[in-house]
């Protein structure tokens, strides 16, 4: 079984915290949480989900993903982890 595709969807969740916003890094009003799921799919039609947390960076994680993960994985046997 062999991976066939990798898609991303980036979300934005929003946060709630009961008090003023918190504030991280550069980013003031901290109200949601950015994430990215990751869908990857097999030549067998198997599909598999994870998820890439990213903080303030989303478009760096997802960027990484795209760019450099998914061309090193594509073709690549899926249960040989230590490789992947």
């Amino acid at each position: 079984m062999k991976i066939a595709n990798i898609q991303t969807t980036a979300l934005s969740i929003p946060i709630d915290f009961g008090a003023a916003p918190a504030a991280f890094g550069q980013q003031d009003n901290w109200n949601s949480l950015s994430t990215l799921l990751i869908k990857v799919e097999t030549d067998t039609g198997v599909i598999g989900w994870g998820e890439a947390f990213s903080y303030n960076c989303l478009q760096a994680v997802e960027a990484a993903v795209e760019h450099m993960i998914k061309p090193a994985a594509i073709g690549r046997e899926i249960g040989n982890v230590t490789d992947l």
